[in-house]
This record gives C-alpha cells, sequence and structure tokens, in this order.
C-alpha cells in the first residue's frame, strides 16, 4: 500500500511505496527517482530487521548479488556488452513479457545510464554500475508494450572513465526485434539480444623525453628579446561558461525529429559541455534548458547527481535566464 516501506530484491535498495500500478505493480520512491516494480520483486522491509536476501529464479547462494544468475556456472567469454531482452511465456507458451538486463561479460567494471522510452516518454530509467561478468536485471515490460513505439538509449563506460565507452540508441521494431534471438552471454538463456557497441578511450600521447638543450648566449638572448617586442594583440581564451539546448541552437532539420531524438541530442551536448568546463577548472556553469514542460531540466537533474565534481546546482531565478537556466556549482 501507498506509505509502505519495502525492500527491492534486485537493487538491494529500501524505498517507499508511492501509488499502485494495476494489480501487479507498484511505484517506489528511492532516494532520488520513482520506478515501477513487480510485486514478486519487492518484499515488506522491517525497521532494526536485516533486509531479505533474495532466493529462487535470481540467487543461488547467500553470497549472491543482484545480478541474474544461472543454475550452471557462469561462462565468460570476453564477448562484450549487451543489452538482453529475455522473453516470459505463459501456461500455454505464448510470449506475455520481457525481462530486460544488461549483461556485461567483460573484465571491466563498468557504470550505465539507461533509459527506456515508451511514446516518446521515458517508462523507466535506472544509472547504476555493473560487475566484471554480471548479468545486471532492469526491469520488465509486458508484450504489447512492442507496439508502443519503445526505444532504448544507454551509455556505458568503465569505472574510472579510462579504458571503454559504448552507446545504444535503438528503436525496437517488432519485424527486426524477433529476428535478434539468441543465447544470452553469461546466463545462456534465450533472448533478443542488442550488442551495445564499445571503443577505446582515446588516451592523450605521452610526452618523450626532451633533450638536454645546448648552453645559449644570454647577450644573443636579451638581443632578440630587444628586436622583438611582446605581441599585445594575442587574447587568452576563456573558456565557456554556458551551454544553450535549445534544440535549434544545436542541429538543422529537426523538425523531422521525434521528441526522443532531440532529447537524446540535447543530453549528449550537455554532457560533452559539462566535461569541458570540469575539465578547463571553471568554479561555475549554467545550462540553458528554456521552460517548456520540464522534462530536459528533470533529465539534466538528475545526470547531475552522478557528477562528482559537481558541488550543488539550483534553477532560482537569475537575471539573465530568468528559471530557464540551472546554475551548476562545480568543485
Amino acid at each position: 500500500m501507498p506509505g509502505d516501506k519495502v525492500y527491492l530484491i534486485h537493487l538491494r535498495e529500501t524505498g517507499m511505496v508511492t501509488r499502485l500500478n494495476g494489480a501487479e505493480m507498484v511505484f517506489v520512491q528511492l532516494k532520488d527517482m520513482e520506478i515501477p516494480v513487480y510485486l514478486t520483486d519487492i518484499k515488506h522491509y522491517v525497521s532494526g530487521v536485516q533486509p531479505p536476501v533474495a532466493r529462487g529464479k535470481h540467487e543461488t547462494s547467500d553470497t549472491a548479488s543482484s545480478s541474474v544468475k544461472s543454475e550452471k556456472a557462469v561462462e565468460k567469454k570476453d564477448s562484450g556488452i549487451f543489452l538482453c531482452f529475455e522473453p516470459v511465456s505463459d501456461r500455454s507458451g505464448d510470449i506475455i513479457q520481457f525481462r530486460i538486463s544488461i549483461a556485461n561479460d567483460t573484465g571491466v567494471s563498468m557504470t550505465f545510464r539507461y533509459r527506456f522510452f515508451l511514446g516518446c516518454d521515458i517508462h523507466f530509467q535506472l544509472d547504476r554500475h555493473v560487475s566484471p561478468y554480471e548479468a545486471f536485471p532492469l526491469h520488465e515490460i509486458s508484450y504489447d508494450a512492442l507496439n508502443d513505439m519503445p526505444e532504448v538509449d544507454i551509455q556505458v563506460r568503465d569505472m574510472q572513465n579510462a579504458l571503454l565507452k559504448g552507446e545504444l540508441v535503438q528503436k525496437i521494431k517488432p519485424q527486426n526485434f524477433f529476428n535478434k534471438l539468441g543465447k544470452a552471454a553469461l546466463t545462456g538463456t534465450d533472448a533478443y539480444i542488442y550488442p551495445i557497441k564499445t571503443t577505446s578511450v582515446h588516451k592523450p600521447a605521452t610526452k618523450s623525453p626532451q633533450k638536454k638543450q645546448d648552453p645559449f648566449d644570454l647577450s644573443a638572448l636579451k638581443a632578440m628579446m630587444m628586436d622583438s617586442p611582446p605581441n599585445k594583440d594575442i587574447d587568452l581564451v576563456e573558456p565557456s561558461r554556458e551551454v544553450d539546448l535549445h534544440i535549434e541552437k544545436l542541429v538543422r532539420g529537426y523538425h523531422h525529429m521525434d521528441n526522443a531524438e532531440m532529447l537524446h541530442i540535447q543530453l549528449s551536448r550537455f554532457q560533452q559541455s559539462l566535461d569541458q568546463a570540469i575539465a578547463s577548472g571553471v568554479d561555475r556553469f549554467y545550462v540553458i534548458h528554456g521552460n517548456g514542460k520540464g522534462k530536459l531540466k528533470r533529465e539534466i537533474h538528475t545526470l547531475l547527481k552522478t557528477y562528482k565534481e559537481v558541488r550543488s546546482f539550483n534553477n532560482d531565478y537569475h537575471p539573465k535566464y530568468a528559471h530557464g537556466a540551472t546554475e551548476i556549482i562545480l568543485r
């Protein structure tokens, strides 16, 4: 019931039930987000009692994590990272829903940012990390959801942001979806599989050791300085302290894009600009998101909570931006 404190078996976190969602699901408020959860995936939590360890189809030992485990030993192939849709059938054999998980068949711990859209609205979102050789459960969707223009947007990178990064932005089209049946990495179960293409993070080239310079003539250097007065026309470029995310400022032909495509472009530009601001050492940064329906602003605020370099942020009134921008205070 709304107001009950519950324990989420998969995420191993406690939250508060906020509202019902049909006969089989409820919405649970965590620290910074509200997510839909099946009743079978929660347990009521009693204060002062250790939260229960999930048993059965998702865990096989007292030390099992929230990852999906098969009954036999996990087969590590270092095959990559995948988004898997495992079908769930009723007694007659008809598929009624899909369990969605991310399989990290690599030896690297990865952070991920996951968004699932239905009809251009965010249906489910999660920012977490997945351990090496782990299949992490995300959420479930009904079979009929495939007809609601679903789209996934997932970004991954290694914990140190020094080795791998990857991205998958995919519209789920039923005519192509059912051609992707295969064996899920790590679990070996039948699933519809989307590989998440990863690339190596570019590392700056190491500086070659400088050769020992020959002794120079101080008198010759002084003469050169006298003959070459300093150039006063050279100005230092000040790091950018704001980014305007209005779509017309970012791309042409946006009139032919749907809301999910525009949101993806805006968030990608925001993260790129924020990373540049952090690298340049500025103390504060403004992101102009406008007023609108507030979806872009909410997504930005969710992302900001994942940056350790962000001290605080606010959407207070500003003489230049009114309430159409968020001020970000950096460490």
